[in-house]
């Protein structure tokens, strides 16, 4: 990666030895009014339009955090890059998601920096990180445990996947996508009951969602298959990125009809007991087709 800071870049970038937080070469802080005890600032790159977010180092301990993160691409991705014409961090469209920016801000705190918003952040104010709170139920399937905890967002999931011999994947839904996965496994499942409402075909897709942030990014998917030419079953894909081909990329948990009742029974309690289905508002859309064949 190029164009990186390194510890000299307040000798390098800043008028007499500051840089754009306002810090000399002996490491003594000039800040004043709205900078006072501010380490790093978040400002989208665009007010009002789309998502993407610049990190200010507004001190040297911050310049230095970001520094230090960009060395070990932890907690920035490899996309991610300091700007020396804007003088701040660029952060990556994954970085920006409003999964993997709030997990940055928490760094920052957890590292004792003093974090400011500025501008409108489309789609996160930055009042709050993403948290699990309760677990609502789990389950063992095709050596996957499933689970879907609850956040102090309103009406938002995680849904977990972890094995023993397998980078474990989380994904953030929502109370549409959660609709989606009730609605389609529904119907998946009483089509392989009873196929003859579609005769000649075997088996049932649905794309649940798309463009679902995840642990690496927001390319995050999930499908639901059904197919009674024989034995009837049901699969639930769960893919990693939109590279959908590879086969690494995609998680399925395999269920007999009757297995497949039972997670069913358990998503479709967790949205019954949603309180505010009428009034709540997503982020963002999820995208639904199906198809049979």
């Amino acid at each position: 990666m190029t164009d990186r800071p390194v510890r000299s870049m307040a000798a390098q970038d800043g008028p007499n030895g500051a840089a754009s937080g306002g810090f000399d070469g002996q490491g003594d802080d000039r800040r004043m009014g709205w900078f006072e005890k501010v380490d790093i600032g978040v400002r989208p790159r665009n007010v009002l339009d789309g998502t993407d977010i610049d990190l200010f180092p507004f001190s040297r301990r911050g310049a230095e955090w970001i520094a230090a993160g960009l060395a070990r691409c932890h907690p920035f991705d490899s996309k991610t890059h300091w700007s020396k014409e804007k003088r701040c961090l660029t952060l990556s469209d994954d970085d920006s998601s409003f999964i993997r920016l709030p997990f940055i801000v928490g760094a920052a705190k957890s590292a004792g920096m003093k974090v400011r918003f500025y501008g409108r952040l489309k789609g996160w104010d930055g009042g709050e990180e993403i948290m699990a709170h309760d677990l609502r139920f789990a389950a063992l399937f095709s050596d996957w445990r499933l689970e879907l905890m609850s956040t102090n967002w309103l009406g938002y999931w995680i849904i977990q996947l972890t094995s023993e011999n397998h980078k474990p994947l989380a994904m953030l839904i929502n109370l549409d996508h959660l609709t989606a996965i009730c609605t389609s496994m529904r119907l998946c499942i009483d089509t392989a009951n009873n196929p003859s409402q579609y005769p000649g075909a075997t088996t049932m897709l649905q794309r649940v969602a798309v463009d679902l942030p995840t642990q690496d990014n927001t390319d995050g998917a999930i499908t639901i298959l059904s197919d009674w030419q024989e034995r009837p079953y049901l699969n639930i894909n769960y893919y990693r990125h939109r590279k959908v081909g590879r086969e690494r990329a995609r998680i399925t948990q395999a269920f007999s009809i009757e297995d497949a009742e039972r997670l069913y029974n358990f998503f479709a309690t967790v949205y019954n007991q949603f309180p505010e289905k009428g009034a709540w508002t997503p982020r963002w859309r999820p995208s639904l087709t199906s198809s049979v064949s």
